[in-house]
């Protein structure tokens, strides 16, 4: 069962509002925040 009317295969995660607006302002227009948050974690790996 998955928590708070995530679908199958999702999760939530509590963030603050300001945390939830940076991810916007990084994101691109339709982007998702999953879109957002896997393109920040590649390039964190690619820094490596």
């Amino acid at each position: 069962m998955c928590g708070m009317g995530a679908k199958e295969g999702q999760t939530t995660i509590a963030i603050f509002t300001s945390t939830r607006d940076r991810l916007a302002q990084i994101g691109k227009k339709k982007e998702t925040y999953d879109q957002i948050i896997n393109n920040l974690l590649d390039e964190h790996e690619k820094a490596k």
